[in-house]
């Protein structure tokens, strides 16, 4: 072998050796670049995989504070409710306090219409008792004067007569009073309704106060019912635990 022919061996090696580092550079820069696209679409997938995740936070959030407010809404929507409701008890119970006012003051004026009426008629019966007295004490006096007979001693028949108008406008008052009664009874009866409380009802009792009803709420315990309408109610958050309370029946307003 010549010289000639093993440069041209040697360069022929030298080509092959230069084209498959050419090869390994190109093989390695297409890896590089297929890396490299790997990670750029790893990394805009993360993204938005990230910008995904952050939507849906914020959309939860977002429900979460719709929710929030709907149930403040709601909240106050009841609390609205509810102070409405008791508005309207504390008007009811106004109404049926002036209501009863009105029934008092009537009942007062009939009472006192009544009482009146007692006194004319009294008075009507003491001015007939005092002419029968006169008419009798005539009468006595003529028939004692035609007898002879000597006159009677006037205090003992004075008080004879006394006791027996006594008797008389004692049984008159209470016969008034039994029929003031009826009729109040009557007059009640048209508008009340009868109620009965269970034992451990929650009952409201208005009481007479000084400047005006004070209002309590309790309970009924075991074994209250003390007769129809007379119930014993427990008060816990009062110093006097219990009370003994008169229920009439309701009143329907017309």
């Amino acid at each position: 072998m010549t010289a000639a022919e093993k440069c041209s061996i040697k360069l022929e090696i030298l080509k092959l050796q230069l084209e498959a580092q050419l090869c390994r550079e190109e093989w390695e820069a297409q890896l590089k670049r297929e890396e490299q696209e790997r990670e750029t679409q790893l990394s805009k997938e993360e993204q938005e995989a990230e910008a995904q995740l952050k939507r849906e936070e914020r959309e939860a959030q977002l429900r979460k504070e719709e929710r929030e407010a709907q149930l403040k809404q709601e909240e106050q929507e009841r609390e609205a409710q509810l102070h409405k409701e008791e508005r309207e008890h504390e008007a009811q119970l106004r109404r049926e306090e002036a209501q009863l006012r009105r029934e008092e003051a009537q009942l007062k004026c009939e009472e006192q219409e009544r009482e009146a009426q007692l006194r004319r008629e009294e008075r009507e019966l003491e001015a007939k008792l005092k002419q029968q007295e006169v008419e009798a004490n005539k009468g006595v006096e003529l028939k004692r004067a035609e007898l002879g007979l000597a006159p009677p001693a006037p205090p003992q028949q004075e008080d004879r007569r006394f006791k027996e108008r006594l008797i008389l406008e004692k049984e008159l008052a209470g016969k008034h009073l039994k029929e003031a009664q009826r009729k109040m009874l009557e007059w009640y009866d048209k508008r009340a309704t009868p109620r009965e409380f269970q034992v451990g009802s929650q009952v409201m009792v208005l009481l007479p106060g000084k400047s005006d009803r004070v209002t309590i709420r309790g309970t009924v315990p075991g074994a209250a019912a003390l007769g129809p309408v007379t119930y014993e109610i427990g008060k816990p958050d009062r110093p006097r635990k219990k009370q003994v309370c008169h229920e009439p029946p309701s009143r329907t307003e017309r």
